[in-house]
This record gives structure tokens, sequence and C-alpha cells, in this order.
């Protein structure tokens, strides 16, 4: 599962055969006359050798999706979702990308996307406004909209997708949370989790019945500027309070929870740690993702890529990166197999993305694929 969420089904639709999906051919690192904006903004794989990439492409002004059959190493050409609809000089919003399976998937950020057939088309649903997240599990699906109250003032919604609709209703009730950035964590159809990482509001809310009531749990994250959770069960949670940014540096302290969040228990913090395990100042906490109960990954902008095997007190520079990253994406099919997209001092200065993947539960990695553009 993905750093902070996991993947289920969408909507019912009737899929083509795998025969009549595209052969995987191998994409140049420059597909168009123009770089990427963004290549592997995010990634889906619904098993070790297939999966999807969302990209951003400057050439065609438009939001892409790519297909692998291989793990990564070699995709389909792209095939357009949506415009991008940025004014000349902004940043374009984050584009997410969920499977629930080879033939159902969603494409988020500005609005949500649908596709039924593998990801051969797709078709705008009624969800409007920034989607942070949408999570899947068997044939529910769940999105949230918002908006980051540092930029703008917006209300919040979760949704839940209606198959027999073929649109987005409101749930009821809504989740304790006020505003972004959120990501839903679901573990089981009953029981899920929304991070809501609000600088000096960080929340998280659990309910345990399927959305029918929700608990706002009691957290040691107090005034931190963002809060990354994962969870494989829904009851053996990962969380990591970070403060402030500044020149690359920031406090972190990494946080497990064996009942679902109703206690915490201090496994490692930066800086001056005591009795507890230690991990580095340096580098922004970004994304979070486990690959067991006992192994955790921590990618960290402006800092490197670290894993731990003993429920977060070590953190061991996994290799990637020996200097300054960026990560736009963190992806865990299953213990063994997952994947990393950065942009790492091995290969910016040629402008590129890369794409990391594991195939030992991260022991080690290795670039399996890369394209130019630049986080």
């Amino acid at each position: 599962m993905t750093a902070g969420a996991s993947c289920g089904a969408a909507g019912a639709g009737a899929g083509v055969p795998p025969s009549a999906k595209p052969t995987p051919t191998l994409i140049t690192p420059e597909p168009s006359s123009a770089p990427w904006v963004m290549p592997f903004e995010d990634v889906s794989f619904v098993s070790p050798g297939e999966g999807w990439a969302v990209n951003l492409s400057q050439a065609d002004r438009a939001v892409e999706v790519i297909h692998s059959l291989d793990g990564g190493v070699t995709w389909t050409p792209p095939v357009k979702v949506a415009p991008m609809n940025v004014a000349s000089g902004d940043a374009p919003p984050h584009f997410g990308i969920r499977f629930a399976n080879r033939q159902v998937g969603w494409v988020f950020g500005s609005g949500i996307y649908a596709t039924n057939d593998g990801g051969l088309t797709w078709s705008k649903t009624g969800a409007v406004g920034e989607v942070f997240d949408v999570a899947t599990i068997g044939d529910s699906s769940w999105a949230i909209t918002g908006c980051d109250p540092r930029i703008s003032l917006c209300a919040r919604e979760l949704m839940i997708w209606d198959s027999g609709t073929g649109n987005w209703r409101a749930a009821v009730p809504q989740p304790p949370v006020t505003s972004g950035p959120f990501r839903i964590i679901r573990a089981t159809a009953q029981r899920a989790l929304i991070s809501q990482e609000t600088e000096m509001d960080t929340r998280l809310v659990r309910t345990e019945d399927g959305g029918v009531t929700w608990r706002r749990l009691s957290i040691p994250c107090r005034g931190f500027a963002g809060m990354p959770v994962a969870t494989l069960d829904g009851v053996h949670l990962w969380m990591v309070c970070a403060g402030g940014m500044g020149a690359g540096q920031q406090l972190k302290d990494v946080y497990t929870s064996s009942d679902s969040g109703d206690s915490w228990v201090l496994r490692a913090r930066a800086g001056l740690h005591g009795n507890v395990g230690a991990i580095s100042s340096s580098g922004y906490a970004h994304l979070l993702a486990l690959g067991s109960a006992s192994t955790g990954f921590l990618a960290m902008d402006r800092g490197d890529f670290y894993r731990s095997t003993d429920r977060g007190v070590t953190w061991i520079n996994s290799g990637i990166s020996h200097g300054e990253a960026f990560f736009s994406a963190l992806w865990f099919a299953d213990p063994a197999h997952g994947w990393v997209a950065a942009q790492v001092g091995t290969i910016q200065m040629e402008g590129r993305i890369g794409l990391y993947r594991t195939i030992d539960g991260g022991a080690h990695w290795a670039l399996v694929s890369s394209m130019l553009g630049s986080m």
C-alpha cells in the first residue's frame, strides 16, 4: 500500500481482457518536445509486476497515465487523462493515482477521474475541487476534498463512491476534521483513519464501523507542521510528529501504537534522544509506509530515505540518496515489493526523476526507470 493510504475497488464496470491491453514499450527519457513537469507524480501497483504512474506533461499541459507490466522497468505510451488547466507560472496541483485491481482505478487532484478498462480510457466524475486522497477497499471507495488553509479557505468533505449512480455522495456523518492536507488510511471495510496535517492543528480520527461513527484520537503531535501516519491492519500504527522546517533541518519524533491509536509509545527522536532511538534531524518528513508490522520506510524531502526494522527505534539510510533528495511517491504492493520516486543527487544534475524498486523488503533498492523532469 502507499504511504498513509490503502487501495481497493471503485465503481464496477466492464473491463477489457488482458490480451487487449497494449504491450509495454520503453518510454524514452524525453517522450515529447518538452520535459515532464512531474514524472512519477504518484504510482500504484496491484502486483509485483503490474502498476501505473501518473505524470504531469509540460508539452501537452496534461495529466497523463502510463502502465507497466514488468515492475516499472518499461512503460506504455502515455494516455491523457485531463488538462492541467493551470495558469502560466502557477504550480500545478498534486495528482495521485489508485488502482483497486487490473481494471478499476482513479486519478485525483483537481477533481477525480475514473477508469474501468485498466487505464486505456478515463472519464471525469462529479467530484470537484482539490482532492487530497482516494482510498479503496474491496468494492468501497472513499475520497476527501478540502484545501490547505495556508493558501485558501474552503470546506472539507469526505465522499463515498456510489457505483449505482456512478457518482460521489457526501458521507453522513462527516468526520471531525477541518482543513487539509488529509490522508485516508483504510485497513478494512470497517476500520479506517483520517490524518489531518494542517499546520498547528494536526488531528487523527478513527472509525471502526465503516464511517457510521468517528472518534478523534488523542495524539502526541502538538503544534507540529506535518504528521505522516501508516498502518497495515489499523491496529498497529506508526506516526511521525514533524516540527518546523528550516535550512533542511527538522525536529521529529517517531511514535507507534499497538491499540489502533488509543495510546502511543515514543520510539525515536531527532537530536538529544536519551533513552529512545535516534532519527536524523536532516530532511523534512514527507512519506511514511510500512512493509510489515516491524519494518517502516520514511522519505524525507531535502534529506534521504530511511528504513527501520525494529518498529521505529533505529533508522538506517537506504542508500538511494547521498545528499539532498525530494520524493513524490512511495508504494508497497506486498512486504517484499516496493517503489519510491525521487529526485536525488546522482541524477539531479540531468534533471530526471528516478523510480527505485525493492524486491527484498527494502534491504536493497535499484533504479529501474527515470524520466526528464524536476520537483
